[in-house]
């Protein structure tokens, strides 16, 4: 079997198009430079306005080609981020001329500079009016980029991806940046790639997109990713058209592998099964590190919120563990149950259901024998689109543990005038409201004397002699209530509404 350190021997002698990542901080202008490049509408298509997968697009500038990695820019995504800066040959830091360096894009700076990878800073919405280029420049000095007109090495191109203003500039920049590179590879060599995004389909089984870094990729190759292998049964460009072969630099979808590899998986093509095993085994011990990783446990708290996670690909997943290990809190702890790849199953209610687990998933669906039995079973699911949410419902969860402080909210009070009925717990009265208003079902305090005598229920409400859901100030009103203290005649009910406040995680 031919291994990688093997491949490093043979002489490269193509040239090969450059991979740029696309990186920065959220709402910066990512996708939408992408979009002006591709001329398509990935942005406005796209949950919450925010890229949560990583994409790869080839495109084609004065006869070269060109491949774009699309990165998350929110903070939840760092492990995405960081496996899309390991195939690339260039990176691009988009900063918003109008808000300037983030935290974001503190720590996409300190990423890049770390792992040595060759950037061009792309300011972008220089079409904004008021915007000022310089500030943007002396904050990315500040925090150690030194553009080439103030002495350093870094280019910066200035762009408005909205007008699409800057950007064939931008492109002939990074082709300059790329052929300094001097990019080659050998296409008689073994194929070789990296996993940028893998997801389980419902119809299609295990689909994993592959930047292709060494060799060529063919239809029919036994290709091992990690822990899975399995024949290329089909392989798709960027645009979802079939094809038969991929060299380096090109993203390509491939079906056939035997589960779903995790993100930034290194793939190579083998001659056997039994070269593919003895791979796996190399990465088994790999994977093990992985799950234990991801594992998330109480830390004492005094209660505990179990949950099972699915995710529509393994980036996400390692973006959700990574915002969950960030929710701290005293007193509930986290436990994750489970956390897998696909869509919601049958199997994902029955690990929750025994201990009074939630299961939350995110970008999936769930199937109906899992909405059936959870439904039974008295298992609650909800499913996210956006990170943000995902949080935030992982916090509510947590709260919902925590005893609230029941809050009286006073609504309206009455002057009681008449009694018709006296008869404990029901009884009928009428009054004048006084201030606020009175709503059919809500609770009050019996005042007498300025003092509470008791509690009670407005069961009916009446305005004349038509029944009313609510009946404001100034009006007179009857009462059907429930009591177990009697009214006279001169009581003041004082209604309100509880509203339940948790405290904070």
């Amino acid at each position: 079997m031919e291994t990688q350190t093997q491949n490093l021997d043979i002489i490269k002698t193509e040239v090969r198009p450059p991979v740029v990542v696309v990186m920065g901080h959220v709402d910066h202008g990512k996708t939408t430079l992408l979009d002006a490049i591709r001329q398509t509408e990935v942005a406005s298509g796209e949950s919450g306005g925010i890229t949560q997968s990583i994409g790869a697009y080839e495109v084609a500038h004065n006869g070269k080609k060109i491949t774009f990695i699309d990165t998350p820019g929110h903070e939840a995504f760092f492990a995405m981020r960081e496996h899309g800066v390991k195939v690339a040959d260039v990176a691009l830091l988009v900063v918003a001329a109008d808000d300037g360096v983030r935290p974001q894009t503190k720590e996409v700076i300190k990423h890049i500079l770390d792992a040595q990878v060759p950037f061009i800073v792309v300011i972008n919405k220089i079409d904004k009016p008021g915007v000022v280029v310089e500030k943007v420049k002396k904050d990315l000095s500040d925090n150690g980029v030194l553009i080439e007109e103030w002495g350093g090495k870094v280019p910066v191109a200035l762009i408005s991806a909205r007008d699409k203003k800057g950007i064939d500039e931008l492109l002939d920049l990074i082709l300059l940046v790329a052929e300094m590179e001097e990019l080659k590879y050998n296409s008689q060599a073994v194929g070789e790639g990296y996993v940028i995004e893998s997801h389980l389909d419902t119809r299609r089984g295990s689909t994993t997109t592959i930047i292709v870094t060494e060799g060529s990729l063919k239809s029919g190759d036994l290709l091992v990713c990690g822990t899975a292998y399995g024949p290329i049964k089909v392989m798709e460009d960027d645009a979802g058209k079939a094809i038969t072969s991929a060299y380096p630099s090109k993203p390509v979808l491939v079906v056939g592998l035997s589960e779903t590899p995790m993100v930034s998986e290194k793939c190579a093509v083998v001659d056997s099964v039994a070269d593919a095993e003895d791979i796996i085994k190399e990465h088994k011990k790999v994977h093990a590190e992985f799950l234990e990783k991801i594992k998330i446990e109480p830390a004492g708290q005094p209660k505990t919120l179990a949950i099972v996670v699915k995710a529509a690909a393994l980036g996400c997943l390692e973006a959700l563990v990574n915002v969950l290990k960030q929710i701290k809190s005293d007193q509930v702890g986290l436990k994750l149950l489970k956390c897998d790849v696909g869509d919601i199953t049958q199997s994902d209610i029955k690990k929750a259901e025994n201990i009074n687990a939630k299961v939350v998933g995110f970008r999936v669906k769930v199937n109906k024998e899992a909405v059936n039995y959870a439904h039974q079973r008295g298992v609650e699911i909800k499913t996210f689109e956006i990170i943000y949410d995902f949080v935030e419902g992982i916090k509510g969860f947590m709260t919902e543990l925590l005893q609230p402080e029941v809050i009286k909210n006073e609504i309206g009070k009455i002057e009681i005038l008449a009694v018709f009925r006296t008869e404990k717990p029901r009884m009928i009265v009428g009054g004048k409201i006084t201030s606020g208003k009175l709503k059919k079902g809500a609770k009050f305090e019996i005042q007498r004397q300025g003092k509470v005598i008791g509690l009670g229920k407005i069961t009916d409400l009446q305005k004349g002699k038509e029944s009313a859901d609510e009946v404001r100030e100034g009006n007179e009103a009857g009462l059907q209530i429930e009591s177990g203290a009697v009214i006279e005649v001169g009581d003041i009910l004082t209604a309100f509404e509880e509203e339940k406040k948790y405290p904070e995680l």
